[in-house]
């Protein structure tokens, strides 16, 4: 995909065979690690995570000029999470889809 975009040199670098190994130790039934978040490339290996802000939240129609006034606060890591699987990801949106059904006619 990347041929004739990258230079050669990089390319070589890049190469499939180079994240085989990370493949095969992940997908082998011994392997202890589940549900983690690898970057490979290179034949270089590492676990990385999400960090998450504590983000901000906006009544239903919210506008870029209010989303701007808060920007700060949306996009500041002081007080970051850490997830460890996918679902802690997404604890904002979870709180505010709770929130709002909590509220929601029933």
């Amino acid at each position: 995909m990347t041929e004739g975009v990258l230079p050669k040199e990089v390319t070589d670098a890049l190469k499939p065979e180079y994240v085989t190994p990370a493949v095969i130790l992940l997908a082998h039934e011994s392997c202890p690690t589940t549900g983690k978040l690898f970057e490979v490339g290179g034949g270089w290996v590492s676990q990385t995570r999400w960090e998450q802000t504590q983000g901000v939240f906006f009544n239903d129609d919210f506008s870029s000029e209010q989303l701007a006034e808060r920007w700060g606060e949306a996009t500041s890591f002081e007080g970051s999470r850490h997830a460890s699987k996918l679902q802690e990801a997404k604890t904002g949106i979870q709180e505010r889809l709770g929130r709002d059904l909590a509220l929601a006619p029933q």
